[in-house]
């Protein structure tokens, strides 16, 4: 029904309003809807309130560091023997966890022999370097200007050294934070992931320094393109960046580095920077693979140990659990049936006389020393405790009255009592009249 007057507006309004149009939701609320907020302070990486401390597994007469590696894995593979008494899939996996060790090292002469081919090349590539960092000291010896290279070295130290530094540590100790906070087995595994990473980036050195050395060219080519075009700022800030990578050539960025770098734990030592034809020679290098060989193996070791007790404990609550329904099941109708043969016990259902079933007799303390302590009695009261200053006079109780006298028995005589015990007054017993017998009468009757 609409207007009559024309038009499309009605001619009423609509018994029930339109219902509200609600808003989108937002992708990132900035307030949370109830009162509950977030962990910590507002922050995404403050400290857990608290953290899980996992202490290692220890291995009995483990070899040094100094032995041969193979003694090391002798001694896994016999605690592995001994767990696998019970075996599990941990004792599974670690087992093949030793083979692909045993392989691994088995290579390590390999691996070596292929890297002292890349390092006779060394002195070659570096004299190349050195010629390129010539050249850029050259094109930047006059321009730009000292005040503008002051400026741009500021610039890159604030803006991009510090605040990279400052990104990649907190990211590095917000994850030490997150890892603290799982469970042994979670730390474990964490723990062999960063040593499978070190293990690979050892082992490829030589690949790392080769992409060092590309990187470094690529900086010399940009530096000379911006030199043809005058444009010497430029210029200057490669040859800032060149510097920095050659400086850090021989540098291995590890999880080890990274700690060390940023101050968080026990990082232990960095990686050495400087020539790599002094800090890499194929010794050094084999004795580090060998090295984080070692370590990858005892994180495995460490994860194998925490998922087995993982796994056992599992097993061991899985059948407990079992146990524990079966016999709630089962408890009832097996009660029912027992108590048909039942029999009352001996001595009236047991216990003491005068107590219950299953009541405990009541026991006297007992006193050090087998008596009863003596406790001290309280002193009379004086004079001054009464309020007028002397004892009130309390009424005293009358002695009785003294007994009725004795009554004469039929017969004339007193019954006999036995002797008093005390003594009467006068140190001798009283003697007391005695009563005559009466007269005696003729039976029948007298002569008149």
């Amino acid at each position: 029904m609409y207007d009559p007057k024309g038009g499309d507006k009605p001619a009423y309004d609509p018994q029930y309003p339109k219902p509200p149009v609600e808003e989108p939701p937002q992708e990132n609320p900035t307030d949370y809807p109830t009162d509950q907020q977030p962990p910590g302070n507002g922050q995404t990486c403050d400290p857990p309130t608290g953290d899980c401390t996992c202490p290692d597994w220890e291995i009995p007469n483990c070899p040094t560091e100094n032995v041969p590696f193979r003694r090391l894995l002798q001694k896994l593979e016999d605690v592995l023997e001994e767990l696998s008494e019970k075996p599990t899939d941990a004792t599974k996996k670690f087992a093949d966890d030793l083979k692909d060790a045993d392989k691994e090292y088995t290579g390590i002469t390999a691996l070596v022999a292929k890297y002292k081919d890349f390092y006779d090349k060394l002195p070659c590539r570096m004299a190349e370097v050195a010629n390129w960092r010539k050249e850029l000291v050259n094109w930047t010896a006059d321009k730009p200007t000292p005040a503008e290279k002051d400026a741009i070295k500021t610039s890159r130290n604030t803006d991009y050294e510090d605040k990279e530094r400052q990104i990649c540590c907190d990211w590095i100790q917000c994850r030490e934070y997150y890892n603290s906070m799982l469970d042994c087995f979670e730390q474990s595994k964490k723990k062999e992931e960063e040593a499978k990473e070190n293990y690979d980036t050892i082992k490829g050195l030589e690949k790392l320094l080769g992409d060092r050395f590309t990187e470094l060219k690529a900086l010399f080519e940009k530096a000379k393109a911006f030199n043809e075009e005058e444009r010497y700022r430029a210029v200057y800030a490669v040859y800032l960046e060149f510097g920095d990578v050659l400086a850090e050539l021989s540098v291995i960025r590890d999880w080890v580095y990274a700690r060390q770098e940023c101050g968080i734990g026990n990082g232990g030592e960095p990686g050495q920077g400087g020539d790599p034809i002094e800090v890499w020679t194929p010794e050094k290098f084999k004795a580090e693979v060998v090295r984080n060989l070692r370590a990858l193996l005892m994180a495995r070791f460490q994860r194998f140990r925490w998922q087995h007790d993982v796994l056992t404990r599992t097993s061991e609550n899985q059948k407990k659990k079992d146990l524990c329904e079966k016999f709630r099941k089962e408890r009832r109708d097996k009660f029912i049936q027992e108590s048909e043969d039942i029999e009352a016990a001996e001595g009236n259902g047991g216990g003491e006389p005068g107590k219950g079933y299953g009541e405990e007799p009541t026991k006297e303390p007992e006193y050090p020393g087998g008596q009863n302590p003596d406790y001290p009695t309280p002193p009379p009261p004086t004079p001054g405790d009464y309020p007028s200053g002397e004892k009130p006079d309390y009424p005293t109780t009358p002695p009785p009255p003294p007994p009725p006298p004795q009554q004469k028995y039929p017969g004339g005589q007193n019954p006999e009592y036995p002797p008093p015990t005390q003594q009467y007054q006068g140190g001798q017993q009283p003697e007391y009249p005695e009563t005559p017998p009466p007269a005696p009468q003729s039976r029948g009757r007298q002569k008149s």
